[in-house]
């Protein structure tokens, strides 16, 4: 994702206090916004009181599968109706739109950019932000809109779902981005019927909140990236550890030496035989990173470290769009467990105090 601002989104905070407005009957429950508070959600300037933690601004891929419910069927046949009567100038009235969808719904042969419009017009009426639908990503696209994608990968043989890849224009973290894709997911239901497997997957990107991340704060997100691949393997569902296309960073080949090295070492070292008082076996020491890090630490160039830690795209951290023919200067994690509701989905995206130096 882009780490620059969007161009059509306001600079304002969303309020004077930071804090969006409630009806008295959905007090501490999901904020109501207005039109003009809605846009603010994609503005990445700070706000007073996040000036002390170091904000990021962060993008999401989300894949499903998906058909249309009948008011998603409803929706696409209005706007095909409102397209025709713009085409030809006239103006339908309700009645006649509805009969026009009593009599199609049932003969419908619907197609994936069908499915694509509805998605966008849903976008854009709940979002007020515009979307578009392309088949193909652009590696220079902007991502200053929401993009509404074809993934082939997901798709399921013989039956009338689509595969989709759901892209979400620049976030910040120090905005309300957990209401904004609770409502995004929520809107969807109301349309589509959403089919996650274990083929569809979420990507985060993640970036400063202004610029591209430097050498040294990239040198430290690879250091981190290794030492807690143990806790996050264990966190993960069966299907997303040896998956071909998000590979544990350890596995990468100049990583996997260097810790076989570092093993080597720790079974040398006569420490590893401590007896525990309980046990009969010996226990091994937390392995010491130190001499990995310090090959971290000698690398000169972004490229250099980037073909360290990632050398292909399909790791679970992937730093190729670091390189500086690469536009969108993020780091991207590819390994978050299936997202099937707008609550994991939050849950897998970095807080807001989350931050690099």
């Amino acid at each position: 994702m882009s780490c620059g601002t969007p161009e059509i989104s306001p600079t304002s905070s969303i309020s004077s206090d930071t804090s969006p407005r409630s009806t008295p009957a959905q007090e501490s429950r999901v904020p109501v916004y207005d039109a003009e508070e809605k846009q603010g959600l994609y503005s990445n300037e700070p706000r007073v009181k996040d000036l002390a933690i170091s904000p990021l601004n962060f993008g999401v891929e989300l894949e499903f599968n998906a058909k249309l419910k009948e008011k998603g069927l409803e929706l696409f046949y209005q706007l095909q109706t409102d397209q025709e009567d713009e085409d030809s100038g006239a103006v339908s009235d309700s009645g006649s739109s509805a009969r026009t969808v009593t009599a199609r719904s049932s003969t419908c042969d619907l197609e994936w950019e069908d499915i694509a419009e509805v998605i966008k017009a849903v976008l854009e009426r709940c979002c007020l932000l515009k979307a578009k639908i392309s088949c193909l990503r652009d590696p220079d696209e902007c991502y200053d809109r929401w993009i509404v994608s074809k993934e082939f990968s997901i798709e399921i043989e013989d039956s009338d779902y689509f595969g989709i890849e759901l892209v979400t224009p620049v976030l910040s973290t120090n905005r309300d981005w957990k209401y904004l894709l609770r409502m995004v997911l929520d809107t969807l239901n109301e349309y589509l019927e959403l089919l996650f497997s274990r083929d569809c997957g979420a990507h985060i990107h993640l970036s400063p909140l202004h610029g591209r991340w430097t050498l040294p704060a990239a040198k430290n997100i690879a250091k981190a990236v290794i030492y807690f691949d143990p806790i996050i393997e264990t966190l993960l569902p069966p299907e997303r550890r040896k998956n071909f296309w998000c590979f544990s960073n350890t596995s990468a080949p100049q990583v996997n030496v260097d810790l076989q090295v570092l093993e080597q070492m720790i079974a040398l070292d006569g420490s590893e035989k401590e007896k525990d008082d309980n046990h009969s076996t010996a226990t091994k020491p937390r392995p010491d990173f130190k001499q990995t890090f310090t090959h971290i630490s000698t690398f000169p160039t972004l490229a250099s470290l980037i073909n360290y830690i990632s050398p292909d795209k399909c790791h679970s951290w992937n730093f190729r769009h670091l390189s500086p023919d690469a536009k969108c200067g993020t780091v991207e994690f590819r390994r978050p467990r299936m997202v099937q509701d707008s609550m994991v989905l939050i849950s897998t995206i970095p807080s807001d105090k989350m931050g690099c130096h």
